[in-house]
């Protein structure tokens, strides 16, 4: 009640949700942040930032120097607001060493585009913190493999950044467009929030556009949103060594309009194809080494059981002349 309401900040505002729980592997961080990207295309932004991070560098890094997660969490609520040089003090008052007041310090002004020389300085300031490097290694991947299948929108790497919310054990990102100086999308992973309102152990990751804010940047960009379609294809992709490959595809399906389901819990493919069969879906495109290497997808007709291998176009074509016929049988 004490906040003042100003642009993009309301008392009462709608928020969207996309959240994808069961799965702590990268493919799920990445299914959720290029939903969100293509989000921001699908209703017609043509250029917008993405800022990331992932608070598990912050938090592994503080922990392995004995510091209490209340502790954590106030240092990375300073964080969240820039209070760069109060977080510093408040970890003094701790009486934690030189060195992780050290390693902080230059971490929160870790930031820019050069995302090779910024992944590599921060490989030199956490060296020996091996949890710290492996949040930085999953890091990596998740933004290597969204450039290749987006490579539109401008990546900030900030590895100062940490989310007001104390739940975020993963990656963190925010969403901005110029001229608007409030984040659209905002999400994250947030492994431990089902257990703590008395479920189960479930990782999850999620994210939330806020409608408001993005009704006022379409307003201030002048655009207007295409219908949707309704029909769904499920994409399996082998290893994350074609998940840049897989990811493309799934980008090209969902840019003709295609709504695509990627399998992001790592079930064997006979699996995969029983639970796309049982849950509907038209079509199952299966993605491996032999698909990536030649360009062509594996494409499953799950109605006749019919497995064939297409280029990229003649899968869509094949796909878009099914979806016709099913238009217009439904029409009659």
């Amino acid at each position: 009640r004490y906040d003042e309401p100003q642009r993009g900040r309301y008392r009462r505002f709608y928020q969207g949700g996309f959240e994808l729980l069961g799965s702590s592997r990268p493919e799920a961080d990445i299914e959720i942040l290029s939903i969100s990207i293509e989000l921001m295309r699908r209703l017609g932004f043509e250029s917008f930032q993405v800022k990331l991070n992932n608070v598990n560098i912050l938090r592994s890094l503080m922990s392995e120097k004995g510091v209490d997660e209340a502790t954590q969490n106030r240092i990375l609520g300073l964080a969240d607001k820039k209070r760069y040089a109060e977080a510093i003090e408040e970890l003094k008052k701790h009486g934690v060493g030189e060195d992780l007041i050290s390693k902080l310090s230059r971490l929160f002004q870790l930031k820019g585009v050069d995302h090779e020389e910024l992944m590599n300085e921060a490989e030199r300031i956490l060296e020996g913190c091996e949890n710290a490097l492996e949040a930085l290694k999953n890091l990596k991947l998740i933004l290597e493999t969204v450039k290749k299948v987006y490579p539109e929108p401008q990546y900030l790497l900030d590895f100062g950044f940490a989310r007001g919310l104390e739940y975020y054990t993963g990656l963190i990102f925010e969403v901005f467009v110029d001229g608007l100086d409030i984040a659209l999308i905002g999400g994250g992973r947030y492994d431990k929030l089902v257990e703590l309102y008395g479920g189960e152990p479930t990782p999850a990751v999620g994210c939330a556009p806020g409608i408001d804010r993005l009704v006022l940047a379409m307003k201030l960009k002048k655009i207007m949103p295409d219908p949707p379609s309704n029909h769904r294809v499920y994409l399996y992709i082998l290893n994350e060594k074609v998940l840049a490959y897989g990811f493309k595809v799934s980008a090209r399906l969902r840019a003709e309009g295609i709504p695509v389901e990627m399998e992001v819990m790592g079930r064997k493919l006979s699996k995969t194809l029983s639970i796309a069969s049982s849950r509907g879906f038209l079509y199952t495109v299966i993605i491996g080494p032999k698909e990536a290497e030649s360009g062509l997808v594996s494409l499953k007709d799950m109605a006749k059981g019919v497995q064939e291998t297409l280029t990229v176009e003649e899968m869509l074509k094949r796909i878009k002349i099914r979806l016709q016929t099913l238009h217009v049988s439904k029409r009659l």
